[in-house]
């Protein structure tokens, strides 16, 4: 694409009040302080670490999970015959990210019969045991997904809040170059203006002269004051909006209320990218285009954990342990011990799964909207850079222009400057030929400053500024 460079640059020193001290800042320099200082930003980075918290919920799914139980009791047991029993179980498990679960356990209890209903049988009793115990789903839950795609879609949602971040980073850079850049125009008009009073003031001087040499006349000194009078009037106006921009900036900026701000703004506008470069670093940037591919790859997770939750289940186990019986009986003493095992399917069928089938259609049509609203956003891209392209190509064939425009009028004022001169033109003709050279100039200035603001708009849209501004991995990369 064609490069534009435009070498002016605007510093202006523009009527401060007395005793204040006016902060001459870069648009780069004012995003930083707009992010460093934002109380939306920090509001939107405590959220995030909110939501980064969510992770270690589905990380203690796989921790050891400890139980125990202890009991005492007295009921008429077997045979009608009262009994006093106490009971100690405990027991440690671990979910492991396949789904199968291992657990050791043990228990011991004691009971103490009025008598035994036979005498081989001890009593007082002791019974102990320790198992350990295995399953594994072969259906439903092979894999865990609730915790594997839990956390991602615990993931997702921490990068869903971080996305506020950006876009209140976007609409802050959005308001804070139209400020910006209006009060560089403003800027540039305050000081045509005093320019124009400055030049004002020295034909009014040499019109008092040439009147106390008798060559000029009264009405030439009204006719100049006046315009000095109207020139004055115009700059006081622009104060009062120069005023309300500075407020606006200081607000972004969360500054001082009353703190002054130059806008230091070099009008250099480098080779614009190729659209298609553009185009794709708009698309990476994008916060609204990330937040639609979040919400596709969040129902996407979202329809595999209900898919699990429709499948049959269909669980393996088996426990390997010891046993072992003691006491004294009015036989003798017993004391008894042996290993136990059991191996298994635990099998489980919901007849009815009407709900978990509507679930997976509205997380379908979430994936459908968002792949709509992600292509209405790319087109809404397309236009929107195509736009500034085509303005900023249109402006800077204007600048030409208004160059050509420029010198026409300083000619023109030059050749009327001598007609005066040599009394073949009156003062109010000056004036006239004085105003066209500064509006000529005003208008080329303030074409120079919308292109630059049209390549900040541009640079805010592919997400370039925040190169300038802040670290890339800060800004989203």
């Amino acid at each position: 694409m064609k490069k534009v460079l435009l070498t002016a640059a605007v510093f202006l020193t523009t009527s401060i009040p007395f005793g204040t001290m006016a902060s001459s800042m870069t648009l780069e320099q004012v995003l930083q302080r707009v992010v460093d200082k934002s109380l939306d930003l920090e509001v939107a980075r405590l959220k995030k670490e909110r939501s980064g918290l969510e992770k270690e919920k589905f990380d203690s799914m796989l921790g050891w999970q400890v139980s125990g139980q202890s009991s005492y009791s007295h009921d008429i047991g077997f045979g009608s015959i009262p009994q006093d029993t106490m009971r100690f179980n405990g027991n440690i498990a671990r979910v492991m990210p396949n789904g199968s679960v291992v657990g050791i356990g043990g228990g011991y209890s004691y009971a103490n019969a009025d008598a035994a209903l036979f005498p081989i049988l001890p009593n007082p009793s002791h019974d102990a045991n320790i198992d350990i115990s295995y399953r594994h789903p072969l259906l439903r839950g092979l894999g865990l997904p609730s915790y594997r795609l839990g956390k991602k879609i615990a993931a997702l949602g921490e990068d869903m809040t971080d996305l506020q971040r950006f876009f209140v980073q976007d609409a802050m850079a959005r308001q804070t170059v139209d400020v910006f850049y209006s009060l560089v125009a403003i800027q540039i008009q305050m000081k045509n203006a005093e320019d124009a009073i400055e030049r004002s003031r020295r034909l009014l001087k040499y019109n008092k002269r040439n009147k106390e040499l008798g060559l000029s006349e009264q009405k030439d000194i009204l006719q100049m004051n006046a315009q000095i009078k109207a020139r004055e009037a115009d700059l006081e106006v622009l104060k009062i909006a120069h005023t309300s921009l500075v407020a606006t900036l200081n607000q972004f900026m969360n500054a001082d209320p009353i703190g002054s701000v130059v806008a230091d703004a070099k009008l250099e506008v480098d080779a614009l990218p190729e659209y298609s470069v553009l185009f794709e670093a708009a698309v990476k940037w994008s916060p609204s285009i990330k937040l639609s591919e979040l919400q596709i790859a969040m129902a996407e997770s979202q329809i595999s954990i209900a898919g699990d939750k429709k499948r049959d289940k269909l669980d393996g186990f088996a426990t390997l342990g010891g046993r072992a019986k003691y006491g004294d009986s009015a036989t003798g003493t017993v004391n008894e011990q042996d290993y136990a095992f059991s191996v298994g399917l635990d099998f489980q069928r919901k007849m009815d799964n009407r709900d978990i089938g509507a679930e997976i259609s509205q997380y379908r049509i979430d994936i459908q909207v968002a792949q709509r609203e992600l292509e209405m956003e790319k087109t809404k891209l397309k236009y929107e850079l195509s736009r500034l392209v085509a303005e900023m190509n249109e402006t800077s064939n204007a600048i030409k222009e208004l160059n050509s425009r420029l010198d026409k009028e300083q000619q023109k004022l030059d050749e009327g400057v001598e007609r005066y001169r040599r009394g073949r033109a009156d003062t109010q003709q000056l004036i006239f030929y004085e105003n066209d050279l500064s509006f000529a100039r005003l208008a080329l200035e303030q074409q120079k400053v919308e292109l630059a603001k049209k390549f900040a708009k541009l640079s805010v849209v592919s997400g370039n500024i925040w190169q300038r501004v802040v670290p890339l991995e800060k800004a989203g990369e």
